[in-house]
């Protein structure tokens, strides 16, 4: 796998969970429950055009979760005792399915990260903003694989409160989270031999733009959905002594050859980077 860069390079920081053992729950309050929300949001309906410049203002890619109900109940693994040829020819009329406007699975998709994590920073006298963190990722187990992954839609569905008590005595009011989400694993960025990669970037701004960008910043992953296109999401951080909170999500995750990372305002739809992975 080559990362080539176009400009500069801007990713977002992997959410890493540090796991401790020794915690055991001892107390628990009123669980706090609540649907997740289902809005009408204005999602890309066509294919990723990977020659554009500038994106629609109040751009949000594609839906994962509309992907998620296409591919719901198919059988897209390719089987153990299927050749690949055989197994070609059964996805093929998938490919060609529609599944929003004039989008298909097999189209070159974008998909907004929904918590995308770095360091903005503006100097007015030179006009640079600067961005800076890790990319890193998520990881994924997909069949026998851990890959790299991200999340573009997670839903808070309860939280609750409960004390908690290590080996030693030592007790800890732990807050627990449970999220149902929609997410996006890499088939061709192997979490292991990625793990957490630092960047610094650093581009040309007015005061004006700068000021409009900073929050805005949003990251597009683009590239085009592969076996075996749907698989379960299942992430978990344990609350330690030090940072006493829970997190546990699931939901689908939709199998991806990343093609680029895009850096752009999500705002305006102003694209300031891209990075094409080979």
């Amino acid at each position: 796998m080559r990362i080539v860069m176009r400009q500069a390079l801007i990713a977002p920081a992997l959410i890493c969970a540090i796991f401790t053992s020794g915690v055991a729950h001892a107390a628990s309050t009123k669980l706090n429950s609540k649907k997740p929300q289902v809005k009408d949001l204005p999602y890309a309906t066509t294919p990723v055009d990977t020659t554009l410049e500038s994106l629609p203002p109040s751009y949000l890619g594609h839906s994962c979760r509309a992907f998620g109900r296409k591919l719901s109940g198919l059988e897209t693994a390719k089987g153990e005792f299927e050749p690949t040829a055989d197994y070609n020819d059964r996805m093929a009329p998938l490919l060609d399915a529609q599944v929003v406007g004039a989008t298909k699975v097999g189209d070159v998709v974008g998909f907004l990260e929904d918590s995308p994590s770095f360091y903005e920073k503006y100097d007015a006298d030179t006009q640079i903003f600067s961005i800076s963190g890790s990319w890193g990722l998520i990881n994924q187990m997909v069949g026998s694989e851990l890959l790299s992954s991200v999340t573009t839609d997670s839903k808070l569905v309860s939280s609750r409160k409960y004390i908690a008590e290590n080996g030693f005595g030592r007790k800890a009011q732990v807050t627990s989270y449970l999220s149902n989400v929609c997410g996006i694993a890499f088939t061709n960025l192997p979490y292991l031999s990625r793990k957490k990669i630092p960047f610094a970037e650093k581009f040309d701004l007015t005061p004006a733009d700068a000021k409009e960008t900073k929050g805005n910043i949003g990251v597009l992953y683009v590239g085009r959905l592969e076996a075996p296109f749907r698989t379960q999401y299942s992430h978990y951080i344990k609350p330690t002594m030090d940072n006493p909170v829970e997190s546990a999500s699931s939901g689908d995750a939709l199998t991806m050859k990343l093609s680029a990372i895009w850096l752009f305002n999500k705002r305006t739809g102003r694209i300031y980077r891209k990075m094409e992975v080979e």
